[in-house]
């Protein structure tokens, strides 16, 4: 609340413009993105009218950007661990094959035991 309310409290030290700047970096530094959506939300209905089209339209637009990169940072951490439980998979039949030909069983054997193709 205190945070939505930013635009409102006195600053010896700030115009409104650098307190503005100071409120937008705050928004986006919180980590939750329901609670950073919800500050926005608040400080828009509370400050809307203190703030420029300007200052209002930014803090839009940090939001939004905001939110891109955490779903870009998402999908990259989802394919990372695709690719990373692929590379294990890899790993894991390598080894396996591995373990089938030490105990003598001929490719056709280990291809019928594991769905694995020939010369894999």
């Amino acid at each position: 609340m205190r945070l939505a309310l930013a635009l409102h409290m006195r600053y010896e030290r700030m115009t409104k413009e650098e307190a503005f700047e100071r409120t937008l970096r705050l928004i986006q530094a919180i980590p939750d993105p329901h609670e950073q959506s919800l500050t926005t939300i608040v400080m828009l209905w509370i400050s809307g009218r203190m703030m420029t089209e300007e200052q209002e339209k930014r803090l839009k637009e940090a939001l939004k950007i905001t939110n891109i990169l955490r779903e870009i940072i998402q999908e990259a951490e989802d394919e990372g661990i695709k690719a990373g439980r692929e590379k294990g998979l890899e790993q894991a039949r390598i080894v396996l094959i591995q373990r089938m030909l030490v105990k003598k069983l001929s490719p056709e054997e280990i291809t019928n035991l594991t769905d694995i193709p020939r010369g894999y």
